[in-house]
């Protein structure tokens, strides 16, 4: 059996070899494949990089408004900032022109600045504010991809926008806390000699009660310490209405801000995510930093992320020691010493990420990498334990300090405000105690019945006062009032927003589809070999069946090998496409080749010119259904339904493992899935190929009396 099979093999080689126009259609049938996988790759290499050659209309119609007392015109910061950028061929033309060139394809899309989008901008300071818009349009019917792809840049003009007015806005807010932090600076002697007014008062109760009691005996004495009280009695009411003043604009500012300070834990817990993510995505794509030839752009990008990450990490322990210290605590301390760890590390991982850079020996390269990727392991550690217990752990003493700094405010107010309330009745009573003094005695029995009224009074400020005192510190709110305007709202406006964890990371876009091209391109040459030529031993020599079929398909298989290490090497090689493991790139798309191979060969061999057609209609449904462009959820019922029967399912997820980066058990899994395939086709063709062969022989001979199909 053997012998018969390897005769016909070693025929068909000869005759290869000997028939220079056999060997020309050979070579053809060999490198074709690859043509259609490189054009196809180096196609969607990347998509999205050439995007500034997509014309997209701008029109502005804003006419400006005042925010903050000065004039601004929001829509002209936007093209301003658009002619700066380079995303895409903008195009500032009038609306007509715009909405003329997108209807008729000379614009992809275009964007309005309606006339009112500054005016409803500035409301967000407002109690009510107005959301504006941007009108934006896209021309779908010209190509499927452009509106995607206008439109995310619609979402970013509009986020930059947002970001920028959010800035000035919290900038203003943070300025009038400078400014009341400053008056209440200003002010605090005034307040400090007002509470040691009533303090005084209070102590000399008792003095008075002893005066009031012998004042027959001393009635110069008690007129004295009326008329003293008398004296001190206007001070008291000038510094409580200053003080009353102070509080209402704390409270003022501090209503205003409310929304601030309601959405600062969740920016707090956003940008500790961000740390953490950062971290993760740096440790992930450490791998690629060992290679003295890595692109030295990815090292640079690598150090400014890690100061980014030092600066994000130092304001956000800045932001909480200063809210530990408003809360006159120390619940925050552990939060704020890891987050300056954090800073700490993060500046050193930056100057070892500049020594990596020109370190020109591999082995000390490598070895360097490897120190480096575990110690951004060690601050990623740190991060993402900070953004797991903030909800349970941070977040409420956040509140507290916060909840402390309104409580604060309303009880100063509510003390001064009741001083100021009570200042007329003291007036009184101590005029009606002068009177009294001047007319006699019997003056000063009436006095008496009035002094327990004016102590309960006096000594229940006091009480307030010490109440205040005891749970709240002042200087600490006007050092939290008077913090940086610029930083805070830069703060507020833009912290970093990563969000991206590359476990497997592949660098473009063509490297991503070459898995799906190159199994097209295997499937392809299988059906291109079947097409041009012949399964069957067309010569006297009488060979079984079996024999035919395994002599004529190690013809095939030879040229599919030839046909996958041209395609898989050049992927590699010639296009440079990126791969973790080019080797077993290499030798799993022999494996498919020769899985791919056996299906098509076997089809062919049984059915004849029909298995042709199940080869093509299996290619078609495999495009859909195998989940090689877009995620097979997305894609209907029927083929999530067929896709993990399809070869292509197993043969793309390989091809994906060498390229990102290989695990084990799923490489197992899909090449014992694949190999199955295999299994199938050999039993299909060996048994089947005689009976179905003899039994459809009639149907063959009849084609070819029609003279059109061979």
């Amino acid at each position: 059996m053997m012998k018969a099979i390897f005769s016909i093999y070693g025929n068909d080689l000869k005759r290869i070899a000997s028939n220079w126009a056999a060997l020309i259609m050979t070579a053809g049938l060999i490198l074709l494949p690859s043509f259609y996988a490189w054009f196809n790759i180096k196609a969607s290499w990347d998509p999205y990089g050439h995007t500034d050659q997509i014309k997209v209309a701008v029109t502005n119609l804003d006419e400006g408004s005042e925010f903050q007392g000065k004039e601004v015109n929001l829509g002209e910061r936007i093209l301003s900032t658009l002619r700066k950028n380079d995303a895409f061929h903008w195009q500032f033309v009038n609306k007509e022109k715009a909405i003329n060139g997108v209807q008729h394809g000379d614009f992809y899309a275009r964007m309005e600045i309606p006339k009112d989008f500054s005016e409803k901008m500035a409301t967000v300071v407002s109690d009510q504010p107005v959301q504006p818009e941007i009108i934006y349009s896209v021309n779908e019917k010209i190509n499927p991809i452009a509106p995607k792809i206008t439109n995310k840049g619609a979402e970013t003009i509009i986020d930059r926008v947002s970001s920028n007015f959010v800035k000035e806005a919290t900038k203003a807010i943070f300025k009038e806390f400078n400014k009341l932090g400053i008056k209440l600076e200003e002010e605090l002697p005034t307040i400090q000699k007002l509470e040691s007014l009533i303090f005084k008062l209070e102590g000399e109760f008792p003095e008075l009660k002893k005066i009031l009691t012998t004042a027959a005996e001393d009635a110069d004495q008690s007129q004295r310490l009326v008329n003293d009280a008398q004296k001190q009695l206007p001070i008291a009411a000038d510094l409580s209405s200053k003080g009353l003043e102070v509080t209402e604009s704390v409270q003022d500012v501090l209503k205003k801000s409310e929304k601030v300070f309601q959405e600062l834990p969740e920016a707090i817990k956003s940008d500790l995510g961000s740390l953490q993510d950062l971290f993760t995505s740096l440790e992930g794509g450490a791998d690629q930093w060992k290679d003295r030839e890595a692109d030295p752009a990815v090292l640079e990008d690598a150090g400014k992320r890690l100061s980014s990450a030092a600066l994000l990490a130092g304001a956000l322990a800045d932001m909480l020691t200063r809210l530990n210290e408003q809360a006159n605590s120390t619940l925050l301390d552990v939060p704020i010493n890891r987050l300056k760890e954090i800073q700490s590390e993060s500046e050193q991982e930056e100057v070892l990420v500049k020594k990596l850079s020109a370190i020109t020996d591999q082995a000390g390269r490598e070895k360097q990498a490897e120190v480096l990727k575990n110690r951004l392991a060690d601050t990623r550690a740190k991060a993402g334990e900070l953004n797991n217990t903030f909800d349970s752990s941070i977040q409420p003493k956040i509140q507290e300090a916060l909840d402390q700094a309104q409580k604060s405010a309303d009880q100063a107010d509510s003390i001064l405000l009741e001083i100021n309330t009570n200042i007329p009745d003291v007036k009184k009573i101590l005029s009606d105690a002068e009177k009294g003094l001047s007319l006699g005695e019997n003056k000063v029995a009436e006095f008496q019945k009035e002094l327990p009224q004016l102590e309960k009074k006096i000594g229940k400020l006091a009480d307030d006062i010490r109440t205040f005192k005891e749970t709240n510190n002042i200087n600490n709110l006007i050092e939290l009032l008077q913090n940086n305007a610029e930083k805070e709202s830069s703060f507020f406006s833009n912290p970093v927003k990563l969000k991206q964890e590359r476990m497997f990371p592949i660098p473009n876009y063509g490297s991503a589809l070459a898995p799906f091209y190159t199994a097209l391109s295997l499937w392809v040459g299988c059906v291109l070999l079947v097409s041009l030529l012949s399964v069957e031993i067309h010569e006297e020599h009488h060979y079984r069946s079996m024999h035919v079929y395994f002599g004529r398909f190690l013809t095939f298989w030879t040229i599919g090998l030839f046909q996958a290490l041209i395609v898989a090497a050049g992927n590699v090689y010639i296009l440079g496409v990126y791969a973790v493991h080019p080797g077993w790139l290499i030798l799993f798309s022999l494996l498919i080749s020769t899985i791919f191979m056996l299906i098509v060969y076997s089809l062919v061999s049984v059915f004849g010119n029909i298995g042709k057609a199940f080869a093509i209609i299996m290619l078609v449904l495999q495009l859909a259904g195998s989940g090689g462009t877009f995620p097979i959820q997305v894609t209907p019922p029927f083929f999530q339904a067929i896709n993990p029967f399809l070869p292509f399912t197993y043969a793309i997820s390989l091809l994906r493992e060498a390229i990102g980066g290989i695990l084990w058990d799923i490489v197992i899994m899909d090449a014992a899935r694949i190999i199955i395939y295999g299994a199938a086709a050999i039993l299909f063709g060996v048994f089947l190929k005689k009976p179905i062969n003899k039994a459809s022989e009639g149907f063959r001979r009849k084609l070819a009396e029609s003279k059109l199909i061979h």
